[in-house]
């Protein structure tokens, strides 16, 4: 079965499979997506928050959250703390 054809399909695959060099690699293609290439990242990040958290979220989960991802990967993921809660906010408003 043939994989994805788009960087960010590939890209969201990496992810999938936790190959995080192939993700790397990926995601470095992905600095000027297109807007298909963004609309399908922030679709599969809506999607995943909406699974993570589920509907009735206790705010605080999504700010511990954010740290234990700060700790297991080492990074500040582009612009710290503060920017990764923002984001999966508003993945979790427009879900």
């Amino acid at each position: 079965m043939p994989g994805p054809a788009t960087v960010v399909g590939q890209w969201l695959q990496a992810i999938g499979l936790r190959q995080f060099d192939r993700r790397d690699e990926l995601a470095r293609r992905l600095s000027s997506p297109t807007t298909d290439d963004a609309a399908v990242a922030e679709a599969a990040c809506q999607r995943a928050a909406r699974s993570y958290f589920g509907p009735d979220y206790d705010v605080r989960a999504v700010t511990r959250f954010a740290e234990q991802l700060r700790r297991a990967t080492g990074e500040d993921l582009g612009g710290g703390q503060m920017q990764t809660e923002a984001v999966i906010r508003a993945a979790l408003r427009r879900a």
